[in-house]
């Protein structure tokens, strides 16, 4: 027979061991889900719409056996980029990496895409599940981010750089939240900062990204009892608004050195009031339709949940302030794009994100 104290002890065992099996089984859902939607593009050949800087750097066909890829890190990250207004050192050391390893082979490239895609569906996940989230629907969330309209196409195209900004976004998002939880956070405060600092140098559109990361982690501390504001704004959430500053500012003076006609200049021209207005209104509603997705469903899961708890004055106002960093990420993505017309694809990630989340 089994002694009345035991029984805790049992039944606490029992839960730790199925707890984990859950996790994977969700986990292992989302590698399912993207197998099933992105399985064909393991099959796909490279194709020019932004493949076409790898096989500008990649030995041409025809060349003699054993001829190596010449590759240039410090013109490219540091000369060329910035002579047409940008500044992505981190996305030029790991483009030239893979080059080297991967050369002309599309398979590996794309099978390496879609890991990518698959990692940052888990770590978004993981992310819901850190703030309280149901497994379904943060099951639901993980697999938004590898179907969703336009979003989907960054684990497709080989070439954007829009790839691994959305994977360190996430990362600094699931550190963000992982960090909140805890009293001796400094492990996962540093990942965020590391997370939120890498997708600044892979495109400098995710400078203004992770400035609502840094609002996404003050937000969280202000939910834990404090006795001061010093204390409930981290020093990393100070430290990744401060990145997310400097490479805005590195931005804007490499664009404006480089003139209205480079890449990175082309967002500082003034456009004509009216047809931004209309191109703000027309992204707003592709965010809507990109990221609200499967709000359906999530409304019908959690529906009963919030009328039984936001019923109070202060459950409301805590629901509203919430809202804050999710419109600090997703309005000025959708302000910088808007000045050169529909979004397209890959370029709505970042405010996506905020919107889904």
């Amino acid at each position: 027979m089994t002694a009345v104290g035991e029984q805790p002890a049992i039944r606490s065992y029992t839960r730790t061991r199925t707890f984990p099996a859950r996790e994977l089984l969700a986990i292992g859902g989302l590698l399912v889900l993207g197998l099933i939607a992105l399985h064909p593009v393991l099959s796909a050949r490279f194709v020019l719409v932004d493949d076409h800087e790898i096989l500008a750097l990649v030995p041409p066909i025809g060349a003699a056996p054993g001829t190596r890829s010449q590759l240039d890190l410090r013109g490219m990250a540091f000369a060329s980029d910035p002579s047409v207004g940008r500044f992505r050192p981190l996305y030029w050391t790991v483009r030239l990496g893979e080059v080297a390893l991967l050369e002309a082979d599309a398979s590996a490239w794309h099978a390496l895409v879609l890991s990518l895609g698959i990692l940052s569906a888990c770590m978004l996940y993981a992310t819901a599940r850190a703030l309280g989230s149901g497994r379904l629907p943060a099951v639901l969330v993980g697999g938004w981010l590898l179907v969703a309209p336009g979003v989907s196409s960054l684990w497709v195209r080989l070439g954007a750089d829009d790839t691994l900004g959305t994977l360190f976004l996430t990362l600094s998002l699931l550190a963000a939240a992982q960090a909140a939880r805890r009293r001796a956070s400094m492990g996962w405060d540093v990942l965020l900062v590391i997370g939120a600092l890498a997708a600044a140098l892979t495109k400098e559109s995710f400078s203004l990204a992770v400035i609502g990361v840094a609002f996404f982690r003050a937000w969280l501390s202000s939910t834990r009892p404090s006795t001061g504001w010093r204390t409930q704004v981290p020093y990393a959430a100070w430290l990744v608004f401060l990145i997310g500053l400097a490479g805005v500012a590195n931005a804007f003076v490499l664009g404006r050195s480089a003139g209205p006609l480079s890449y990175g200049g082309r967002y500082l021209a003034l456009p004509d009031p009216l047809g931004y207005l209309r191109s703000v209104a027309q992204n707003a509603a592709i965010l809507a339709y990109v990221g609200l997705g499967w709000v359906a469903l999530l409304a019908f899961l959690t529906s009963s949940r919030l009328r039984t708890r936001l019923h109070t004055r202060r459950e409301w106002r805590a629901a509203l302030i919430a809202a804050v960093p999710a419109l600090v990420l997703i309005v000025p993505q959708l302000l910088l794009y808007s000045q050169q017309g529909i979004f397209e694809g890959k370029y709505e990630s970042a405010a996506a994100v905020g919107v889904a989340g």
